[in-house]
């Protein structure tokens, strides 16, 4: 997940350097900065709903999968059979 998020953050950063540094150097781009603005909030509404949906699917389908514990076997964990 860490891989996810910093190469959506990576590139959101190399646009937009690349983008400014290519309008320091004269070089006409077919976008604007209004259209780089859109492209990186686009890039960060991405982030947030990766984010919202790995902290909300664990709670709808997380239980399924969980390993119950018996609690009155002493101090080390047994399985529920």
């Amino acid at each position: 997940m860490k891989y996810v998020f910093g190469s959506i953050i990576t590139l959101l950063l190399l646009i937009v350097v690349l983008y400014y540094t290519l309008g320091m150097w004269g070089v006409e781009l077919p976008i604007t900065s209004n259209d780089l603005g859109k492209i990186v909030i686009t890039g960060f509404i991405l982030l947030v709903t990766i984010v919202l949906l790995k902290v909300l699917l664990p709670f709808f389908f997380g239980n399924a999968r969980r390993k119950h514990y018996d609690l009155d076997k002493g101090n080390v964990a047994k399985p529920k059979l």
